[in-house]
């Protein structure tokens, strides 16, 4: 408790300001002519005696800094004192400080403009519902464009059935489809996917619903959901969307919802469709050939599981693929299947260029301080 009263009545001294400092000048001038009158009435003149007094107690200056610095905090009142010596100098040289907060200015505000891009792109979480329990999953060969030839259905099937890891694993393609409108066409990059698809993602519908597996097979009809940001560009965040009829490709398509925002990979679709709306899709070519490969896998990561489970079985999965259907992998195309946390192969793209761009922003900082202070020095000089 002791402590604290000290700790407090410092700040108090501190706060007190110039009628702290008057209370103590004042106190040590009643303790000065109470001993130059001691002095006197031993005897001494009251010259010598004041001469005395002054010499005993180190000066009234020395002596009041000493009490000051027993009752305050010095280190706040020399940071105030120093901080209110700035501004006036800075005030009476207003082109020295335009300089100086104009250089200033453009380190912070590189560093703050790539660090929001760098924190939105690699640091921030995921929107998606325990987004850090996503992983990706990439099929690759050696040779040019194959570091990521997707799945086949039966390969998903195979994933699906054989690595437990992976609680939930949905399947998807990118695609492009055409939308009919009355003032004209556009062409749509949209995802196929499976019915679990959002499900898996953890994504919810911002209004309407999303796809569920009541919406697989080939006796269903073609529903769509429309991204967060393709809702409010092209249709300007109309609610109505809802169970609105639109002609995709030929085919009656209905809206039955709007996804959260969030980010997909690899392509950033406007749409969300299931697979009922392409006949490729759906054909016997597609959902049974081994090779004829289209489709990209999303997985969930089991209760319990982790990142390192996963990739050994999916390994073991692959491996025993490629030792039952021998002459569907070349051995010398060396197939390999990577288990990406979902985040990382959102930002994996971008992840070099964005740290070095932090760097470089860091390193303009850097340089703006130090000009800065070449700017103080010279006008120092």
């Amino acid at each position: 408790m002791t402590s604290l009263r000290v700790a407090l009545a410092r700040i108090r001294a501190a706060l007190g300001g110039e009628i702290e400092n008057d209370d103590v000048r004042d106190e040590m001038q009643a303790h000065l002519e109470m001993e130059i009158a001691e002095k006197v009435r031993r005897g001494m003149s009251p010259a010598a005696a004041r001469r005395e007094a002054l010499i005993a107690s180190g000066g009234l200056t020395v002596a009041a800094e000493a009490v000051r610095d027993q009752r305050g905090l010095p280190w706040l009142e020399s940071l105030v004192a120093d901080v209110r010596y700035a501004l006036r100098s800075l005030r009476n040289a207003p082109v020295f400080t335009s300089i100086v907060v104009l250089t200033l200015a453009l380190g912070i505000g590189a560093n703050t403009a790539i660090f929001s891009v760098v924190r939105g792109v690699l640091l921030k979480p995921l929107p998606n519902r325990d987004g850090d329990r996503l992983v990706y999953l990439r099929h690759s060969s050696d040779g040019p464009g194959a570091e990521n030839i997707g799945f086949s259905v039966p390969e998903v099937r195979d994933f699906r059935n054989g690595a437990k890891s992976l609680g939930s694993v949905a399947e998807y393609s990118p695609w492009n489809l055409t939308l009919e409108e009355d003032h004209g066409a556009s062409r749509l990059d949209v995802n196929l996917v499976s019915g679990n698809y959002f499900s898996v993602l953890g994504l919810s519908p911002e209004i309407g619903r999303l796809t569920s597996p009541a919406d697989d097979g080939t006796g269903v009809p073609p529903v769509m959901v429309l991204t967060h940001e393709f809702w409010i560009s092209h249709f300007g965040g109309d609610s109505s969307i809802v169970g609105r009829q639109l002609r995709l490709a030929g085919t009656s398509v209905t809206v039955i919802g709007v996804v959260q925002p969030a980010s997909f990979f690899p392509n950033q679709p406007s749409a969300i469709l299931n697979m009922v709306i392409s006949p490729h899709h759906t054909s016997a070519m597609m959902v049974e050939g081994r090779t004829h490969r289209m489709s990209e896998i999303l997985a969930r990561l089991a209760p319990g599981a982790t990142v390192e489970q996963a990739r050994a079985q999916a390994a073991a999965v692959h491996a025993r693929m490629a030792s039952e259907y021998r002459a569907m992998y070349d051995p010398g195309s060396h197939y390999r299947v990577t288990v990406l946390p979902f985040k990382e192969a959102l930002g994996e793209k971008a992840q070099l260029t964005l740290w070095l761009l932090m760097a470089a922003a860091a390193f303009v900082l850097v340089i703006s301080a130090a000009n800065v202070v070449n700017l103080t020095l010279m006008r120092g000089v």
